[in-house]
């Protein structure tokens, strides 16, 4: 052990002059004799060897430092050739301190590039527990006359590490450093001892580090005397645990805290607590919000007027005929007195002027044309009632469609609300597992990571989120290692300093399995005119893209002015996050016009390129081609315009893209001038070109040259997905 730790020591440059001291000096407390000399001697000069070849070539192959190693054990192994039981005793000797050699060699590297923030490896741990081990092995049996200095350099060590790691580390430092004591004294005894000291010390850790001590020596006594661990427990061996303990008692509190915030794991239970309650008081806010909003809603329909009840319009058509006609005539009481026929004529009379809109002397009864004087009268009353319940009637129909589209856009809000609360209420998926593979990757590649996060979402990685020195940010190393533990193409989009100095916060998001491409062309009716259809290619989150083509109703500037409103709504509303049926529902709302001479059509898609899926979404819209490298298929979907009815419901269906498939959205002007819609698909199916926007000008150009006059506007949509190698 001891010549590994003093060439592990060389490989990190530590000088050479202060190793081959302290290994004299240790050889000599062991064994002071001229064969120890001439062994001393052959070791110090390999040293000497390895030092001068470290200080011209940085890195030495391992080859050479094993021959060293080697020749620095030829004087110990030609000393015991004489005998072959100490032959094969130094042979196993050399064994171990080539196998030692390498362990302690990972083990202080790691210090020295990883010391100051205490991150190391699954193996570095184990190569310093080994390094524990073998130390505690080498310091036992060391006396000065009675006074135990294994003793007392053991316990004062324990007390240390007690003081400034957690709990959990402290244990596994006493359980190898007995470990060590083990074997230097080949007795399993000392495990338990050290055992006993650090359950005391942890138990009395937060306590001040006298009382600490003081239980120590207590238990110390307990298991020398009554326990007889020691063989023979008297003042020197107290004595020795009791120095031991009083030099760590005399370490500054402020020294111990700085150490234990760079070994122990710092726990900010205020501020957790503190964000934990945020999240809950935001949570409860827009909870909150969404029931505000859906009582609005409730609010705004209870305020619909609906249509009048058409008893009570024949009631109030008739009442007002009798006042303003019948009260003045002299035949008053004879018709209205006991003659119930004259005034159900005059209800009759009234439902007819509602289901028509006029009433005329071919609808008069014949008793009431036989008695009554004021036909002409009471007909043109019953019409201008008629009116006036039926201008009534629309007024209310316009309140109530406006009270729907408010209505509607607070339920919207609502829900989205709703959603925006349940997702924020979930708590974050981390895959702890993958952050602490990721994390030894990272320390292996030789790069300082504090600390590493792995985000989940729905499909699989959201995001990885590394904590590194500001000096490694543009490592290469960082995207290679994430490479390699999650198998996938990954790529750093956001840089941003964290709150502790010295060190960034890098984010790195996979890349997708598949690139989006996409080309458009357009043509106008006329020339001189704005071309009355849109479009629209935005990005999403989480990998998806949202494409579309709107079609207003005719072609020129309110075409295009219909159109491009349509597409900004539903744009706006996707980059917000709403769903497809919210979406839809919403803009129809919006466009639902005082006339029907206007509409709009929407023919759109939304392309995930996580998995290839594409949900075509189409309202009133023509078919759309899927084409693949052999073969073509058509998607359609019946449904009425945006803007002619207030129940409309788009027609959805999903399909799955392989790599090179490339879709086609084209406006209705673009299909018609084919012959027909299969006529259109094989155009589109012999294309052989695989570049989207040349593709697009292609079936744009033959569209146009199948028409001698443009009958309408042209616009043609082309979306491909490759694999992204």
């Amino acid at each position: 052990f001891g010549i590994a730790v003093s060439f592990a020591l060389l490989t990190i440059n530590v000088n050479v002059y202060f190793i081959i001291l302290s290994h004299a000096i240790s050889n000599f407390v062991f064994s002071f004799s001229f064969q120890t000399l001439i062994i001393i001697a052959v070791e110090i000069c390999a040293m000497f060897s390895l030092s001068l070849l470290k200080k011209r070539k940085k890195k030495l192959p391992n080859y050479l430092i094993s021959l060293i190693l080697l020749i620095s054990e030829s004087a110990k192994i030609y000393f015991s050739s004489k005998y072959l039981e100490d032959f094969l005793g130094v042979i196993a000797c050399v064994f171990v301190s080539f196998v030692s050699f390498y362990i302690f060699a990972i083990s202080f590297q790691a210090i020295k590039k990883r010391g100051k923030i205490f991150k190391f490896t699954i193996d570095e741990k184990l190569c310093h527990a080994v390094l524990i081990i073998a130390f505690f092995s080498g310091i036992t049996n060391i006396y000065i006359g009675n006074f135990s200095i294994s003793n007392s350099l053991a316990i004062a060590i324990l007390f240390f590490v007690s003081r400034v790691s957690a709990e959990s580390l402290s244990i596994c430092f006493s359980t190898l450093a007995g470990l060590g004591f083990a074997l230097g004294t080949s007795s399993i005894v000392p495990l338990a001892l050290f055992s006993v000291w650090n359950a005391v010390m942890v138990v009395f850790r937060n306590n001040n580090k006298f009382i600490t001590t003081i239980m120590v020596l207590a238990s110390d006594c307990i298991v020398g005397i009554f326990l007889n661990v020691y063989g023979i427990y008297d003042l020197w061996i107290l004595l020795s645990s009791f120095i031991g303990l009083l030099v760590v008692s005399f370490i500054r509190d402020k020294k111990l805290s700085t150490l234990a915030n760079i070994l122990g794991k710092h726990v900010d239970i205020a501020k957790d607590y503190a964000l934990t309650n945020h999240e809950k008081s935001v949570n409860k806010k827009l909870k909150s919000l969404s029931n505000v909003f859906s009582g609005m809603e409730n609010a705004y329909r209870s305020l619909l007027l609906g249509e009048l009840e058409k008893s009570k319009a024949i009631e109030y058509i008739s009442s007002n005929c009798k006042i303003k006609c019948c009260e003045k005539c002299e035949k008053y009481k004879t018709c209205y007195c006991g003659n119930i026929e004259i005034k159900s004529c005059i209800e009759t009379l009234a439902n007819v002027a509602l289901g028509k809109g006029k009433v005329s002397f071919l609808d008069v009864p014949n008793i009431m044309s036989s008695t009554c004087n004021r036909i002409s009268l009471v007909l043109s009353q019953l019409n201008l009632e008629a009116q006036s319940v039926q201008l009534l009637e629309n007024d209310n129909k316009k309140k109530d469609h406006e009270h729907i589209l408010v209505a509607n856009q607070l339920r919207a809000t609502g829900k989205m609300l709703n959603t925006i609360s349940n997702n924020f209420k979930d708590s974050v998926n981390i895959n702890y597992e993958k952050s602490n593979d990721l994390y030894e990757e990272l320390l292996f590649n030789d790069i300082e990571v504090n600390d590493c996060v792995c985000l989940l979402n729905q499909h699989n990685i959201e995001c990885i989120i590394i904590s590194i020195p500001n000096n490694q940010v543009v490592n290469p190393n960082i995207i290679c290692a994430i490479e390699k533990v999650f198998k996938s193409k990954f790529k750093l989009v956001e840089r941003f300093m964290s709150n502790i100095a010295g060190y960034s916060l890098i984010v790195a998001k996979p890349e997708m399995s598949l690139i989006f491409s996409c080309g458009v062309s357009t043509s106008a009716k006329h020339e001189k005119d704005d071309c009355g259809d849109s479009y629209s290619i935005s990005k999403l989150n989480d990998g998806k893209y949202f494409c579309a083509i709107s079609d207003g109703m005719g072609s020129g500037g309110k075409a295009s002015s219909l159109s491009n409103v349509t597409m900004s709504l539903i744009e706006n509303y996707y980059q917000a996050g709403f769903d497809s049926d919210t979406v839809i529902e919403s803009v129809n709302n919006l466009l639902l016009p005082a006339s029907q001479d206007s509409f709009s059509t929407l023919d759109g898609v939304i392309v995930d390129t996580n998995n290839g899926r594409v949900d075509f979404i189409k309202i009133g819209a023509t078919v759309s081609v899927v084409k693949g490298a052999n073969e073509s298929k058509i998607v359609e979907c019946e449904s009425l315009p945006l803007g002619i009815t207030q129940n409309i419901k788009p027609t959805t269906q999903s399909v799955y893209m392989n790599s090179g498939d490339i879709i086609v959205l084209a406006s209705d002007g673009v299909v018609d001038s084919f012959q027909s819609i299969e006529a259109y698909l094989h155009f589109i199916n012999n294309e052989r070109i695989t570049n989207v926007q040349l593709l697009a000008d292609n079936i744009l150009e033959e569209a146009r040259s199948r028409t001698v006059t443009h009958k309408d506007d042209m616009t043609v949509l082309a979306i491909k997905l490759a694999n992204n190698y």
